[in-house]
């Protein structure tokens, strides 16, 4: 996935946050579904990086895929009230 959808996911993704609108809880969990095994796949191929780049990769990797979830729980829980 290229810079330029992966941002505009991140600005939907803040809009949810803000907003708690319905349509943006969905693309929150679209974007849980490319996250995670993303995230999963970086974890596992090391692919030679040096240690501060893979630090890097799996730190923005686990916020990239851990955002969509705190937004889905924070969705849900505000139902439930």
């Amino acid at each position: 996935m290229s810079v330029v959808p992966n941002l505009a996911l991140s600005i939907v993704l803040a809009a949810a946050v803000i907003t708690g609108s319905v349509s943006m809880i969905r693309v929150a969990y679209m974007r849980r579904h490319y996250g995670v095994p993303h995230w999963l796949y970086h974890l596992t191929a090391r692919n030679n990086l040096a240690t501060s780049d893979l630090i890097a990769v799996i730190g923005s990797l686990t916020l990239s895929a851990a955002l969509p979830l705190l937004i889905l729980w924070a969705a849900a829980n505000r139902d439930a009230s």
